[in-house]
């Protein structure tokens, strides 16, 4: 008769034998929960974080402008030709940093209002946890000068830049065109009174048309040239101050990424673990049950 002890060790050794399958079994859809689970939560992190702070993000490189001239730039582009007054179609860019885009945005306003200037076209976005402001404005040729230093001073001059295009020759060439069209326009007029049958009366009518096109669209060119050189455009793009950064990292963004990182993984487990969690299930199940057959 063997001792009770060693019955026992007997019996739990043969209870560990059956059961290692199970284990075994278990232990693997943990792993295989642990990994997919893992996997799935990388899968919907966001593909770029913003705590990277590079130059190409953040950083508004300064550049040599038109403007560093001083106030009397205009007067170095303008003046005359051949007895014509120059025609130039001048535009601006300036970029702003400033402490509040709001507060900014209320001054630019005044300043195109005081210019006698107008707004063309406002638009705001946010980009990398900063808000942004555009404003396309057109003020008179002769205060431009005076309106880019205005507008400069709202915020820190990041980037300015200005293009003038020279449209005298233009201006000149359809001009005479307009007058000689006029003349001929009056020629027709002239023809017309002196018509002596319909067909003359027709074809009179039918020069006229084609002048009075050729006119009107002479016309609206000159009107456009006119505008354009009258009032000058400036774009002036405002934004805020970089986060401030250490060892080049905004670290505030970076909290921002974590977190959500956080949030997604614990989504992704969730959603995981919603998927495997009954098929997990039945397996053990049906193992076990077929242990308890075997025995």
């Amino acid at each position: 008769m063997e001792p009770q002890g060693t019955q026992d060790h007997g019996r739990g050794h043969s209870f560990w034998q059956e059961t290692r399958p199970v284990k075994n079994w278990v232990a693997g859809l943990i792993i295989l929960l642990l990994f997919f689970g893992a996997a799935a939560a990388l899968l919907i992190v966001p593909g770029q974080m913003h705590y990277l702070a590079g130059p190409h993000t953040y950083v508004l490189q300064e550049r040599a402008s038109l403007m560093d001239a001083g106030p009397n730039l205009m007067r170095s582009f303008t003046g005359t030709a051949n007895g014509q007054e120059q025609r130039i179609m001048y535009s601006a860019q300036l970029q702003l940093e400033t402490a509040a885009v709001e507060t900014a945005a209320a001054q630019l306003q005044t300043v195109v209002t005081a210019m006698d200037g107008q707004v063309m076209e406002s638009r705001r976005w946010t980009a990398d946890s900063r808000p942004y402001l555009r404003l396309q404005v057109r003020v008179p040729v002769e205060r431009f000068d005076e309106s880019l230093a205005a507008l400069a001073a709202v915020g820190e001059v990041k980037e300015q830049s200005m293009q003038g295009q020279d449209v005298t020759q233009e201006y000149v060439d359809i001009t005479a065109r307009l007058r000689n069209k006029q003349q001929q326009e009056q020629r027709y007029l002239e023809l017309l009174g002196d018509a002596q049958s319909v067909d003359e009366v027709l074809a009179v009518e039918r020069e006229l048309e084609r002048i009075r096109v050729e006119i009107e669209s002479m016309q609206g060119r000159i009107q456009f040239l006119e505008s354009r050189t009258d009032f000058a455009s400036i774009t002036v793009t405002v934004t805020e101050p970089v986060t401030p950064q250490w060892a080049g990292v905004a670290w505030d963004l970076l909290l921002q990424d974590m977190v959500q990182v956080l949030v997604d993984s614990l989504q992704g487990m969730l959603l995981f673990l919603s998927a495997i969690l009954p098929w997990a299930v039945l397996v053990i199940i049906v193992l076990w049950l077929l242990l308890r057959r075997r025995r």
